[in-house]
């Protein structure tokens, strides 16, 4: 009953995902709009560590390889608000939004318990998942006004909303200490663009009104490496000397993903003291075909590298690069080459977990996963030659249910707060809260055995 709860909630999610809350994010506008962080809450709230995070109960799907440290069958929802001080020179604005952050289920395909219980463990390991994420979004709402000699005040507005999405199928093969996965994701997406030229102070004038939509889809892949050192052996006297001690190194990374688009406009000239904001057209000088222009793009190659270091299930310390170079990205459907410019991103995050005693009956606090982190990240944009980055902490808890049937679910918390953008123009500051609930399930693939 689980398992077709789940398929339907997948199958569902790309529809409600568009009813998220009024967001304005005037970077939105430009390149590919703004990357979503739909990375799992667990990594969140330890600085988003991309490429190494993972364990027995929480899935990493930014490297499929790690779904390999995975005890039992898991199912994953999460959500998140968001609260930010939107300022630049002359005025500021503070809004709230909020939407899904991911659905995802992953799942060993050979129940661990009858691996025990038949007393045949296997060399291998193999591990599948499905996920499905925003990968990025568009919303924004901006003014500007202008004086011009003999006209006076020209304003324009600018409206856009939309973004893309994924959906990825993920594979992990483990043996011994070496993982190996990838990634078969589905991008896609709609993006709407609004663009309004009004002459306020000039009687019975028009306003000239530019509407563009796209869509895009296209196949991406990922694939993933991770080898776990153990350190709880001596080598010498080949015996267990530090209990359940660990380095994993982790490796990610995809090439270029190309994307189809479908384009189509209609730019009218509209009286807009006739029938509101609207207005009523009085001239359409330039519409799309009703097929729309089909054209393609190309995002970039990325790879990001990690090292984690586990004592026991106590306390866990990690770092993370990712790096891309944005100067290949290409969309027939938008360019945006008069004002942005695109160069190398890069991001390096850091994190922290420590659980005081995952064993302790008497004091529930004790057993509560307490995470920290941090990250820095450049952002590939160059809008009118002023680059932009974003900083930010995060804190993070993982609340642990004992369900019946001895199941195991985490309630997970992460609050990130940070700021994006650029002192030069607009400045973001921003507090995010996500949340979501992680459920272990041991009956996948279980073989029951009646004497």
């Amino acid at each position: 009953m689980i398992s077709k709860n789940i398929f339907w909630i997948l199958f569902l999610l790309p529809y409600t995902i568009h009813a998220q809350s009024s967001d304005n994010s005037p970077y939105s506008r430009f390149g590919f709009g703004d990357f979503v962080n739909a990375q799992k809450v667990s990594s969140i709230g330890m600085g988003s560590l991309l490429s190494v995070y993972g364990d027995a109960y929480n899935t990493n799907f930014d490297n499929p390889a790690t779904l390999t440290s995975l005890l039992n069958a898991s199912y994953e929802g999460g959500v998140y608000a968001k609260y930010a001080n939107i300022e630049s020179s002359t005025s500021s604005q503070t809004q709230w939004s909020g939407n899904i952050s991911y659905l995802s289920i992953a799942f060993p395909l050979k129940n661990q318990l009858t691996e025990t219980l038949q007393k045949k463990p296997s060399k291998y390991k193999w591990v599948m998942g499905f996920n499905l994420s925003p990968y990025s979004n568009i919303n924004y709402n901006l003014d500007e006004k202008r004086q011009i000699d003999s006209i006076g005040t020209v304003e324009t507005a600018y409206t856009g909303s939309g973004g893309s999405y994924k959906m990825v199928w993920a594979n992990a093969v483990k043996h011994k200490n070496l993982s190996l996965g990838l990634n078969i994701g589905w991008l896609f997406g709609k993006s709407s663009y609004l663009r309004q030229i009004s002459f306020n102070d000039l009687p019975y004038s028009y306003s000239d009104v530019f509407s563009d939509e796209y869509s895009i889809k296209g196949f991406t892949w990922r694939a993933g490496m991770s080898y776990k050192l153990d350190l709880s052996m001596d080598s010498k006297k080949k015996e267990i000397v530090h209990p359940a001690r660990n380095i994993l190194f982790g490796l990610a990374g995809n090439g270029t993903q190309s994307f189809s688009t479908n384009q189509s406009f209609l730019y009218r000239r509209v009286n807009t003291t006739l029938q509101g904001t609207n207005g009523n057209t009085i001239d359409t000088f330039k519409i799309s075909p009703s097929e729309g222009i089909s054209g393609s793009g190309r995002l970039p190659a990325e790879i990001s590298a990690g090292i984690l270091y586990t004592h026991s299930n106590k306390f866990k310390i990690g770092v993370d690069y990712t790096f891309s170079d944005w100067s290949n990205y290409r969309n027939d459907a938008k360019s945006d080459n008069n004002i942005v410019k695109f160069g190398t991103q890069y991001k390096i995050s850091t994190g922290l977990e420590f659980t005081p005693n995952a064993e302790d009956y008497k004091y529930y606090f004790k057993k509560l996963r307490y995470r920290i982190g941090g990250y820095y990240r450049h952002d590939p944009r160059v809008v009118n030659n002023v680059e932009l980055s974003e900083t930010g902490l995060s804190f993070g808890l993982g609340m642990p249910i004992r369900l019946p049937r001895q199941q195991i679910a985490f309630v997970q918390w992460a609050l990130e707060a940070g700021q994006f953008g650029s002192t030069q123009s607009i400045t973001e500051k921003y507090l995010r809260l996500h949340f979501a609930f992680t459920f272990s399930d041991t009956s996948w693939f279980y073989k029951r055995k009646y004497d």
